[in-house]
C-alpha cells in the first residue's frame, strides 16, 4: 500500500555559494525559505532534503529544486524488503 503523504516528513538543508547554510523542516505542502534578508540580491541557495516515514521508519535522500523536494515513491509493506 502506498504511504499516505501525511506520514512522510521532509527535513531540509540549504547551502549558498557565499558559504551560508542552514536547516529547515517542512511539510509537503510548505516551501522552506532561506533568510531572504541575508541573501538579498544573490542567487537562490541549493536545497538538499532527507525524508522519513512515520509509518515504517524508512528514510532516504533527495536533491531539491525550486525549494521543494520531489515527491517520494516510498511504499510501505512487503515491497519495502525488496
Amino acid at each position: 500500500m502506498t504511504t499516505d503523504t501525511s506520514t512522510v516528513r521532509w527535513f531540509g538543508r540549504w547551502e549558498h555559494a557565499c558559504g551560508d547554510s542552514g536547516d529547515d523542516d517542512w511539510a509537503d505542502e510548505d516551501t522552506p525559505e532561506a533568510d531572504q534578508d541575508d541573501l538579498a540580491g544573490q542567487e537562490d541557495p541549493t536545497w538538499y532534503a532527507e525524508w522519513s516515514c512515520d509509518n515504517c521508519g524508512a528514510s532516504g535522500d533527495a536533491y531539491v529544486t525550486d525549494g521543494m523536494p520531489a515527491y517520494s515513491d516510498h511504499v510501505c509493506g512487503p515491497e519495502e524488503a525488496e
